[in-house]
């Protein structure tokens, strides 16, 4: 795909949609050291430890090229504008869809929390925390001014979980965010549940961990439909705070119902996006959707070639101009210096 270092971020990165000079150097050497560090790794892994002996020694990074479909858990709404091939669909919201009844004790403590419900859930990353985080969580849960419901295990805690939170060890996460009393979404951001928050209107206070959510928290925080925090650095007084304050500050959730229905109004569903490409690549082939920098090396992807010829190019110029100036000048100095010699010598002999 189309990857314009001086305005699409990397996906890794804290990096906002418009970047300054220093910014769009960073994203530059990010995306290169992206591109070369993929290569050195993908030579060194040894595929065949995942896929089994038949496939040992393949090359999925010639594959991934040779690729005539790509399917991107992505979407436009909430995200900056990127340009992409027709090969390449974006499907972002593949496990989002109406909301459907829960088990009784949740669905039950949902209902009678007219007040609204704050959902906490990092997905399996964070489920067994440290003691310190756990600690932190039901710390800053106690401040919160409204129900809880907590995906964490507190086998390790050491602070009493609150009468107001509810501890889970699963829950149908797409299901809890669609109930009418959710009023905001404490997360990881992975891309599932980033996508189950936009197409609920719930608005999200990410927690990044790692790779893409940190992006994803900064898109969040740029389009104003929730925040970020740290989880390592931040008190369990500002996260407290920080979860009363986006849940009672209109605009946060304003803008969030407003990207979802941008969301819903989209033509086709990821899911109808994602069919259509695969009957069209069964029935017709990918060929004619392939672009042509699959051929393409680093160097020529990135047009450093022709900028080097162009710079070259454009310091010949003024070189050219100096160096002519300069024989310019050395001649005429040499033909006033050779006139002075012939007319000393003139004068001389009419002496």
């Amino acid at each position: 795909m189309p990857w314009p270092v001086t305005s699409y971020p990397n996906p890794i990165s804290h990096l906002p949609g418009r970047m300054n000079f220093g910014q769009r150097l960073v994203n530059t050497m990010m995306f290169s050291l992206t591109e070369m560090m993929t290569h050195v790794i993908g030579s060194l892994y040894d595929q065949g430890d995942d896929f089994g002996e038949d496939l040992e020694g393949f090359d999925y990074g010639a594959a991934m090229k040779k690729a005539v479909l790509y399917l991107e858990n992505s979407d436009y709404i909430l995200d900056y504008a990127k340009a992409t091939f027709p090969n390449f669909v974006q499907v972002g919201g593949l496990t989002t869809g109406p909301a459907k009844s829960m088990p009784e004790d949740l669905q039950k403590y949902f209902d009678s929390s007219p007040d609204g419900v704050v959902v906490i859930s990092m997905g399996s990353m964070l489920y067994n925390a440290s003691q310190s985080i756990t600690d932190k969580l039901l710390s800053a849960t106690a401040k919160v001014r409204m129900n809880v419901v907590l995906r964490l295990s507190v086998d390790r805690a050491t602070v009493p979980v609150p009468k107001h939170v509810k501890i889970v060890s699963w829950f149908p996460q797409n299901d809890a965010l669609g109930h009418a009393n959710t009023r905001l979404f404490v997360s990881h951001c992975g891309k599932n549940g980033f996508f189950e928050g936009l197409y609920h209107g719930v608005p999200i206070l990410c927690t990044p961990l790692n790779a893409d959510g940190y992006g994803t928290a900064k898109r969040v925080a740029d389009f104003g439909v929730g925040g970020s925090a740290d989880l390592k650095t931040i008190t369990a007084e500002e996260l407290g705070a920080t979860i009363n304050g986006l849940v009672e500050d209109p605009k946060v959730g304003d803008s969030m119902k407003f990207y979802s229905i941008l969301f819903h109004e989209r033509p086709e569903t990821p899911a109808h996006r994602a069919v259509s490409a695969l009957e069209h690549v069964i029935k017709h082939g990918g060929e004619h959707l392939k672009p042509q920098t699959e051929d393409l090396n680093f160097v020529q992807y990135i047009g450093l070639d022709v900028f080097c010829v162009l710079i070259l190019g454009v310091l010949a110029v003024p070189t050219l101009l100096v160096w002519g100036c300069s024989v310019t000048v050395r001649h005429l100095v040499k033909c006033r210096a050779a006139r002075s010699e012939g007319s000393a010598d003139k004068g001389t002999k009419q002496q």
